[in-house]
């Protein structure tokens, strides 16, 4: 699910706070493609499932469909599609469980789908419904994406959040590889209208962003740097709740996990929402690159307007634009995200933790209260002196 462009930039370097910016020949493109022939194992497995609306078959037949094998099954189509039965009547079925039903959604990284447990369904489960993820279709191809979809699993796994995606398993069918997790029920942030529209109401913008950031926090703390935070990898459902989603190319802060492949060695990130060192490369996963992108569909939600009028991070700083003013936010908001969006690491705010009492306006109202206690303790101890300058004088007239 991610962008792809092209960049080409007059030869000279400069350092951006430890990372080196390659003002070019910069990576020819910042996303890479992996020309890997298709695996033989693969080559047999995903063919040809047919798609249908919802009129294809009632809720009755739907859930009495027979169990197949996931083998002469295209996992293609558009978003929330549903599948309909093959010739014998059958819905693709994995590890003889999961019966996929729809389509949720695609990019090229991954691929979503909605499926039916049905051992819930067997044993009178009221909410049988989980979501099945398989590598996208160009990326599926190559071999690392096995590594990839198995190191997210890991990840997410360890992450137990309400903010984050909840990860069941990792697993594969013969030649299939999939990891389930929750099914959700909403849209992307980048279709937050479209959800409002449906549900006919409007969630605070300042409650989501906050929700973001509690989310960004926890896995930080965890040492999960994200890497391709933007609104399409942003779930929010019908309830109002955020959900990160999309870990492909997260990184571990402390680069001594056990992992052995790097993901974003594919270049699957997007560039719009990137800070400058992501895009260039070369330095180590920071917390920070995370609060770029948060910052910035910060802006978007609130303004509705990129602060760099959609460029990318590197590009915005070659050229030393700033960011566009951001009217009718508070100013403690405006603050906190115009520092989020810093175009260099190291003047850019270093915790999502700090982000949250920035933006919440909790570190304005604690400097109220200590302006107010100061101010008061000085006036109580001027109080004070004056008292005891009175009482000395009358003390002194009396003696007199």
């Amino acid at each position: 699910m991610a962008d792809s462009t092209e960049t080409g930039q007059p030869d000279s370097r400069e350092v951006l706070d430890g990372a080196t910016l390659i003002r070019s020949p910069a990576p020819s493109s910042l996303v890479t493609e992996s020309p890997v022939a298709e695996p033989e194992s693969q080559a047999t497995v995903l063919r040809n499932a047919p798609e249908a609306g919802p009129q294809n078959h009632s809720k009755q037949d739907r859930e009495h469909q027979p169990a197949t094998t996931i083998r002469r099954h295209e996992l293609g189509g558009s978003v929330v599609t549903p599948l309909a039965p093959d010739a014998n009547g059958q819905l693709p079925v994995l590890r003889q469980r999961f019966q996929l039903v729809a389509r949720l959604g695609q990019g090229g990284m991954s691929q979503i789908y909605k499926a039916r447990d049905l051992l819930r369904v067997e044993v009178g489960d009221h909410d049988p419904y989980l979501a099945v993820k398989f590598p996208g279709d160009e990326f599926g191809k190559d071999p690392r994406a096995f590594l990839c979809l198995q190191q997210e699993a890991r990840k997410l796994q360890r992450l137990s959040h309400p903010n984050i995606v909840t990860v069941y398993d990792f697993d594969r069918d013969d030649g299939v590889i999939f990891m389930t997790m929750e099914f959700l029920d909403g849209r992307p942030l980048s279709r937050l209208a479209d959800l409002e529209e449906a549900l006919g109401k409007t969630f605070d913008r300042a409650d989501l962003i906050l929700q973001i950031a509690e989310g960004l926090r926890y896995a930080h703390q965890e040492g999960v740097i994200h890497s391709d935070l933007k609104p399409d990898n942003i779930f929010v459902t019908r309830q109002g709740r955020i959900k990160i989603i999309d870990f492909d190319i997260a990184h571990h802060s402390s680069q001594v996990a056990t992992d052995n492949y790097d993901p974003s060695v594919l270049g699957a990130m997007t560039p719009r929402y990137a800070s400058a060192e992501i895009i260039v490369g070369g330095s180590q996963p920071d917390p920070r690159d995370d609060l770029y992108a948060l910052g910035l569909i910060a802006s978007e939600l609130l303004t509705g307007q990129h602060p760099y009028q959609g460029k990318h991070a590197f590009e915005a700083y070659q050229q030393n634009q700033s960011p566009l003013k951001m009217k009718g936010l508070k100013w403690f908001q405006r603050a906190a995200i115009s520092k989020a969006i810093k175009l260099v690491r190291g003047e850019r705010t270093p915790t999502a933790e700090q982000f949250i009492d920035e933006f919440s306006g909790r570190r304005a109202r604690r400097w109220r209260i200590i302006v107010s206690v100061v101010l008061l303790i000085i006036l109580v101890g001027f109080l004070a002196y004056e008292e005891g300058l009175h009482l000395a004088l009358a003390a002194q007239e009396q003696a007199c």
